[in-house]
């Protein structure tokens, strides 16, 4: 994934210049990334498992589930 190679290499970069304030803020869009691709993921879960339901299914229980 393109985003996630970038922000990995912000914190190496960070880390090897041992940048302590730029470490921390990495640090969160590295949780944030780890968040969206649990969230893709267990979208693409549904896809996978819910065979015979329609997209407007799926996506009634994705808006029911990030509410």
């Amino acid at each position: 994934m393109w985003v996630t190679e970038k922000i990995n290499e912000l914190a190496d970069v960070a880390d090897s210049e041992h940048d302590r304030a730029s470490i921390n803020f990495v640090d969160q869009f590295i949780d944030e990334q780890v968040e969206e691709e649990k969230t893709v993921r267990d979208i693409l879960n549904l896809f996978r498992h819910r065979d015979g339901h329609t997209v407007a299914t799926i996506d009634d229980i994705v808006g029911a589930v990030k509410e």
